[in-house]
């Protein structure tokens, strides 16, 4: 999970003889991009998702990043365009099947891949919450690509003759401004 991986990078890089001290300045560096990126997902979220203002505590903060991906979601933007697109969209309302047509869908076959979402909670493989405003407000069509697996999977399945299909499955979208 993000947590481990911060806590381990940043150990790793604090110890004297450690195999990453050539690389302290990058991983000081990247440690520093992906703190701020975390505070900005920090701020962004609370105020929307939760309809609040963003304590200046730690702890608020340190529990919302054991409960999301920020690390994860900050390289997935990053490799936007080098993502595949969806092939379907279930879109719904709530308590109307986009659960059971995702699960069914899922079960069809192996190569169906659910959304990545930056939150950890039981439905974290149906829904991508992208244009409800999750991912730092940004809700631009060309980072929804952001939610979906390298478009070098798709490739990798059709070289082996494997069905490939990628969906997003939102019961929020019908509903949110």
């Amino acid at each position: 999970s993000d947590v481990r991986l911060s806590l381990l990078l940043l150990l790793a890089s604090s110890l004297p003889a450690s195999p990453l001290a050539p690389f302290k300045g990058i991983l000081a560096a990247s440690s520093a991009v992906g703190l701020s990126s975390f505070l900005a997902f920090y701020a962004h979220n609370v105020a929307l998702v939760f309809n609040r203002r963003p304590a200046a505590s730690l702890l608020p903060a340190w529990r919302l990043f054991k409960m999301t991906r920020p690390l994860e979601l900050v390289w997935r933007l990053l490799t936007a365009p080098l993502r595949d697109t969806p092939d379907l969209l279930i879109l719904g309302e709530v308590r109307c099947g986009t659960t059971s047509l995702s699960n069914t869908l899922k079960s069809i076959h192996p190569g169906v891949v659910p959304p990545f979402c930056p939150w950890i909670h039981p439905l974290d493989d149906k829904e991508s919450f992208f244009f409800v405003g999750h991912y730092f407000g940004l809700v631009h069509p060309l980072l929804y690509r952001c939610c979906f697996p390298l478009a070098f999977w798709r490739h990798l399945y059709a070289l082996f003759s494997v069905p490939y299909t990628t969906f997003d499955a939102c019961a929020q979208y019908l509903s949110a401004p």
